[in-house]
């Protein structure tokens, strides 16, 4: 019988990440010099966002001309590799509306299948890249950003319902 005069006994297990770790944090000095140094540096992210791009095209390429299913994994996941970078990087280089963009088309891709439309798609999207480095446009890019990102929501929207998976 069950003696409901009894408390539980709860049973804590030890916690073997943090006894590796250990506790603690970043000392807040430390972080304000982090921001400091990001915020002083002039690092021009053209150049680095432009052989980003190149990846990016290399990898379309690469999944245009792959005929195996194999070949089309190794082809997508290359190229998601390379469209994660841009998200990353643009927005810690004050190119936000380059790391929204670059979420879309990653977004995008996890949830098509490679085929020569989805590709046109991510194409699109990558020529949007060039497009806001060529004119500079930081930040999140404004009036003009906003409809860029919601032409590409729109594109996506087509291809999903001429594609329904």
């Amino acid at each position: 019988m069950i003696d409901h005069n009894k408390k539980p006994r709860f049973i804590k297990p030890p916690n073997k990440l943090k006894m590796k770790v250990g506790t603690g944090g970043i000392e807040e000095r430390l972080l304000d010099d982090a921001q400091t140094y990001i915020q002083q540096t002039k690092i021009d992210f053209k150049p680095i966002a432009e052989n980003l791009l190149k990846d990016v095209m290399n990898a379309l390429q690469a999944a245009r001309n792959a005929k195996q299913e194999h070949e089309k994994k190794v082809a997508a996941d290359n190229l998601a590799g390379a469209i994660m970078q841009l998200k990353a990087n643009g927005g810690m280089f004050n190119y936000q509306l380059i790391s929204e963009i670059a979420a879309l088309a990653l977004h995008f891709l996890e949830n098509s299948k490679i085929n020569p439309d989805a590709l046109q798609v991510i194409d699109v999207h990558a020529k949007t890249i060039h497009i806001i480095l060529h004119h500079n446009l930081k930040g999140d890019g404004g009036k003009e950003g906003y409809a860029l990102v919601k032409e590409l929501e729109k594109a996506c929207e087509r291809y999903f319902s001429k594609h329904k998976e």
